[in-house]
């Protein structure tokens, strides 16, 4: 009976679409990680696509509350200048470079950074439309992201706090993506079943693998396609996730569902 009401309401077996907040529904610009590795080449680091592609996954991995951010936090508490330094290092070697040049480099790629780097906060166009567009056609919605603190505040200044049912931050209950626990308290305080959910975010490592292991159905944002490879959902930008989109999607999903 519930399904068949979550059917005649959305045209989709979901009821809830729940988004990460940073890299999915904000971001900055100019990038940093693009800033950084962009002053790493004008210190005469070698350059191309395969190499950014690779410290780009390595950063999404690194973030996606991995081992060796758990190791760097345990060595570096405070997340100090001495933490970005070493965080740099550990980027400059994923995009190609030797650890001696890496370690020489990184305290001069982590002073422009904190010196020159003034990025500009901003939300992808037209999202304001999108979540109307979806709290129209039926959605409950949410945002659930692995900042350490509650976020409320932001949500609020900047007009959004309408559109969702629920804003968590992972460090209000100590648990962070990928562990499906977090998925989990979200959807409990929603009042669904992880079958009834899609996520929506940028990781693959912290949002695909870690929507999957609580039982949602991910959706990964990638525009730069650094998971083209990989055997998930995905669209260019949060915005393509129209309620007409969605229904697609489910048929789509319905006939292959190997591809979640």
């Amino acid at each position: 009976m519930v399904q068949t009401l979550i059917q005649s309401r959305t045209g989709t077996p979901w009821r809830v679409v729940l988004f990460d907040l940073d890299g999915t529904l904000r971001y900055n610009v100019p990038s940093p990680n693009d800033v950084m590795l962009a002053q790493a080449v004008s210190l005469g680091v070698s350059d191309s696509a395969a190499a950014r592609k690779r410290a780009l996954r390595w950063a999404h991995f690194y973030w996606a509350d991995s081992h060796t951010l758990a190791q760097d936090l345990r060595r570096f508490p405070k997340r100090d200048a001495d933490f970005w330094v070493h965080y740099t290092a550990r980027q400059l070697v994923a995009f190609g470079c030797s650890r001696a040049q890496a370690t020489q480099l990184a305290p001069k790629v982590q002073a422009f950074m904190s010196n020159e780097y003034l990025p500009e906060d901003r939300l992808y166009p037209e999202l304001s439309e999108l979540l109307g567009s979806l709290r129209e056609a039926g959605y409950l919605l949410g945002v659930l992201s692995n900042r350490s603190r509650p976020f409320h505040d932001y949500i609020e200044e900047k007009g959004l706090r309408p559109y969702f049912d629920l804003v968590l931050a992972a460090g209000e209950v100590g648990a962070w993506k990928p562990s499906p626990f977090i998925f989990r308290v979200a959807i409990e305080r929603m009042g669904v079943r992880p079958n009834e959910v899609v996520y929506v975010g940028d990781n693959y490592f912290a949002d695909v693998l870690g929507a999957q292991r609580a039982g949602l159905f991910p959706l990964l944002v990638d525009p730069e396609q650094l998971f083209s490879e990989m055997n998930c959902q995905s669209v260019s930008v949060v915005t393509d996730v129209t309620p007409n989109f969605l229904t697609s999607m489910a048929s789509y999903h319905k006939c292959n569902p190997s591809t979640s």
